[in-house]
């Protein structure tokens, strides 16, 4: 075939063909698995057809960001500037949630096309005939659209794509244990539906069950390093080699996190940023095992084997405390006590909890099922009245507040930042109008 002959079959292009492909691939497959050989072949052209009108990605970027905003209605004039502004607020916000990685999209291209000008030229008239300064105008506009870009950016990136008919993983040994003698488990960025447990017969130093998208995880010279994916359907089993003593520690708060070891070996643990809905099993302890738990605490459940010795320090107080056979309503204050014998003892637990307590449940199980015979009575040097503290309720903590933000009503949330942000407004525009 001659090249004029292949000229005349090549499929007729332009600009806004490409675009229109290039959105709805982006809504298939994500920005980053966006390329313009992926897209030449959904159009049925060459690549090299492609990048006749076509730059590079960078200008295909550009194009879609001009589709994107083609979306977004113009603010409307004939209102007052605060509805008008709000009503712009939504729109600007639907129309890149309305696109996979629409945010994305608009953060790494520059506002020079035609429809994106036309958007910010009526949205920055609309603050001007509001009555506000040229240079607060210039302001409010770049800082209103940092809001609403960026709060849909951490939205959505926050947010994992679903996974149609995700079902548990197969059991996976990413290390071998090999000549270790003992290990450390790194959680990174929080836990959430995480299950912690050991088993002494694997050979692996770790197995991992998941549900959801898998989290990321990496073993090194013994140090597994687990970051997981807070997603409302993701859950993880961490099964850890039952044979070598572990130190664990949780960054950034623990939330639905159960930590399983009644026949494990623990040398450490430490949570940082809160707990919140956890249950601590853990075996009899070989030496001195500290636990530090580094922020609020609501609903834990701290179990250790009948007969091991244990000191606790709370600091700032307690609510619905509970302490082997004794229950309190509240306390104020920091609290010290230990059990009988634990100077003696070659093998004990020190627990240091620094934040505010409500229902911390500390316990022994002999059993291995949780359940524990109680009583009810007072601690030592505490009155037979309640003590009563500051109420974490009154307080609350990154772990008061854990599953809000674990969860949250993200339409909530936007709206709550974008009426703040009016209100600082209206309060400017009436104080410049004061000195004016």
């Amino acid at each position: 075939m001659t090249e004029q002959s292949s000229q005349r079959t090549r499929p007729a292009l332009d600009r806004g063909q490409v675009a229109r492909a290039a959105l709805q691939l982006l809504d298939e497959v994500g920005l980053d698995d966006l390329t313009m050989r992926r897209l030449a072949d959904r159009m049925g052209v060459t690549a090299a057809s492609l990048y006749w009108h076509v730059r590079d990605k960078n200008e295909l970027l550009a194009m879609l960001g001009e589709e994107i905003s083609a979306e977004i209605p113009l603010p409307r004039q004939d209102l007052p500037w605060r509805e008008a502004l709000t009503q712009a607020a939504r729109e600007y916000r639907r129309a890149m949630l309305a696109h996979r990685d629409g945010a994305r999209v608009l953060v790494a291209t520059p506002p020079i096309g035609a429809q994106r000008m036309r958007g910010a030229e009526a949205f920055l008239a609309m603050l001007r005939n509001a009555g506000f300064s040229m240079q607060d105008v210039a302001d409010i506009g770049y800082v209103c659209n940092s809001f609403i870009v960026g709060y849909v950016l951490d939205e959505t990136l926050s947010t994992p794509e679903p996974q149609p008919d995700a079902k548990a993983s197969e059991p996976t040994g990413a290390a071998l244990l090999g000549n270790l003698s003992s290990g450390q488990l790194l959680v990174r960025q929080g836990g959430m539906n995480l299950t912690v447990r050991s088993d002494a017969s694997i050979t692996d130093l770790y197995r991992l069950d998941s549900e959801g998208r898998p989290p990321e995880i990496q073993a090194r010279e013994g140090t597994i390093t687990f970051k997981q994916r807070h997603g409302r359907r993701e859950s993880s089993t961490l099964t850890l080699n039952g044979a070598i003593p572990w130190e664990i520690e949780i960054q950034g708060g623990a939330h639905r996190v159960n930590v399983e070891l009644p026949q494990g070996k623990l040398a450490s643990l430490a949570i940082s940023g809160g707990v919140s809905d956890c249950r601590l099993q853990l075996p009899a302890p070989v030496g001195p095992v500290p636990i530090r738990i580094d922020g609020g605490v609501s609903k834990l459940r701290f179990e250790r084997p009948a007969g091991a010795a244990l000191r606790v320090l709370l600091v700032r107080g307690s609510s619905k405390l509970t302490l082997d056979t004794m229950h309190f309503g509240a306390v104020g204050g920091d609290m010290k006590w230990e059990s009988p014998g634990f100077a003696d003892a070659l093998g004990n637990y020190d627990l240091q909890v620094r934040g505010g307590n409500s229902e911390l449940i500390i316990t022994t199980s002999s059993d291995g099922s949780g359940r524990d015979e109680r009583q009810e009575g007072v601690a030592p040097g505490a009155n037979a009245q309640q003590v009563f503290g500051p109420r974490p309720e009154e307080h609350p903590t990154l772990a008061a507040l854990a599953e809000h933000l674990a969860s949250p009503d993200t339409d909530r949330r936007f709206e709550v930042g974008l009426q703040i942000f009016l209100d600082g407004l209206e309060r400017r525009l009436a104080r410049s109008r004061e000195v004016g």
